[in-house]
């Protein structure tokens, strides 16, 4: 009982709170709004060197799943085919 009259109690704290308005900023330079970006080179997830190539689909590759181990690579072309392949050797 005590619980109940407790969250009660909260909650009409927070409905009988008196709202404040937030005042709005007048801005004058659009351009100091915006965030400062990286430059494009710096978001580069990937690689620029080629460590490993494992060949053997036709076209996109789409999927790529490895076993628990890292010693297998299975891949799936955008025409259905599978392929299995050891990760140390390609």
């Amino acid at each position: 009982e005590a619980f109940i009259k407790e969250r009660f109690e909260r909650c009409l704290d927070l409905y009988l709170c008196p709202r404040t308005r937030r005042k709005r900023r007048h801005v004058v330079d659009l351009k100091a709004l915006a965030p400062k970006l990286p430059r494009p080179e710096e978001l580069e997830p990937f690689p620029r060197v080629v460590c490993q190539e494992y060949e053997g689909h036709g076209g996109c590759v789409v999927a790529m799943a490895t076993d628990s181990r890292g010693q297998w690579l299975a891949t799936s072309c955008a025409d259905g085919a599978v392929r299995v392949f050891e990760v140390a050797t390609g």
